[in-house]
């Protein structure tokens, strides 16, 4: 019952950006906004994103744990470290209420994107690779640190 109770916040959130974001029925991929394939804004420092997402946040799969850091200027990174001194990817994104979605470049692998949505010190992220055909979807959940 208690690990119930800790994703009951991340459920609600999850159905509150699927009930405000389902416009476009063609749209296949889960609880998603805009991404590289639909327009996402570049980082310009006007973007008005919720504040609440930035700083460093860990992420695990059940394997590895890693680190997912939001920057003020609308940029992100994932790396192996918590300091962010050892980086993977990284690319820019945008917000809309508790949710974020944006680009990814992994160098030297390929592109994709990244979308998901975060709920007081939880925060679920769906990583899109589109080097795969087709697309790979991984999840992960993690906390603020």
């Amino acid at each position: 019952m208690k690990p119930f109770l800790r994703r009951l916040p991340i459920a609600l959130a999850a159905l509150a950006v699927l009930a405000a974001g389902c416009e476009d029925e063609k749209e296949t991929r889960p609880w998603y906004g805009a991404g590289p394939s639909a327009g996402a804004a570049e980082p310009s420092g006007e973007a008005e994103l919720d504040a609440s997402l930035f700083g460093t946040w860990s992420l695990s799969n059940g394997g590895d744990v890693w680190y997912v850091h939001f920057f003020k200027d609308g940029t992100w990174k994932i790396t192996d470290d918590r300091a962010g001194a050892v980086e993977r990817v990284h690319g820019s994104y945008s917000t809309n209420a508790a949710a974020f979605s944006g680009n990814m470049v992994n160098p030297g692998v390929g592109t994709g994107e990244i979308n998901g949505f975060h709920n007081g010190n939880a925060i679920r992220l769906n990583f899109i690779e589109h080097w795969h055909t087709p697309y790979k979807t991984v999840v992960y959940e993690g906390s603020r640190q």
